[in-house]
C-alpha cells in the first residue's frame, strides 16, 4: 500500500513540474517607443528573503519625462535621468549617488542591482499564459 502511494505522489509531482512557460516579448520590445508616454507598474524583490517593494513609473523617454514613486509613498523629487536609450532607462535620486535604479525597456526588466530585481507591466497590459504551448504572451488586457 505504501509503495502503490508512493507511486502515484511521485507520479503527480512529475506531471505537476513541467517546464516553466516561454515568455514571448512583443517584436520591438516592451517600452520602446521613444514618443509615448508609459504608465508602469513595477516590483524589485530585495534580499535573501526577496522582500517585494512596488514601485509607480511613469516616463516619456523622447521629452524626458519622469514620474516615480515607491508604494503610496509621494512621488520622488529631484530625479536625475543617468542614461536614456531606446533599450535602457537609468534614474538616480538627487543625494543618492550609490544606486541606480535600472528599467530594460525591451524586456520590462527593472532594478536596482545584480541582487535587487523585479519587472514592470504597463497599465492595461499585462502575461497571458498559453497552456497549450506552454507559452506567456505581453498584451493588452481586454
Amino acid at each position: 500500500m505504501k509503495k502503490l502511494l508512493a507511486l502515484i505522489v511521485l507520479g503527480l509531482l512529475l506531471k505537476g513540474c513541467g517546464e516553466p512557460a516561454t515568455k514571448i516579448y512583443p517584436e520591438k520590445g516592451m517600452f520602446t517607443d521613444m514618443n509615448k508616454t508609459y504608465d508602469l507598474s513595477c516590483y524589485i524583490e530585495f534580499g535573501k528573503e526577496r522582500d517585494r517593494v512596488d514601485y509607480y513609473l511613469k516616463f516619456n523617454a523622447n521629452e524626458e519625462f519622469v514620474e516615480f514613486r515607491q508604494e503610496d509613498w509621494k512621488p520622488f523629487k529631484n530625479i536625475k535621468i543617468y542614461e536614456n536609450t531606446k533599450y535602457l532607462l537609468t534614474l538616480q535620486l538627487e543625494g543618492d549617488d550609490k544606486y541606480h535604479y535600472t528599467l530594460f525597456k525591451e524586456e520590462g526588466h527593472f532594478g536596482l542591482s545584480a541582487h535587487n530585481n523585479g519587472d514592470c507591466v504597463e497599465k492595461g497590459y499585462g502575461w497571458v499564459f498559453n497552456k497549450k504551448n506552454n507559452t506567456m504572451v505581453y498584451k493588452k488586457l481586454d
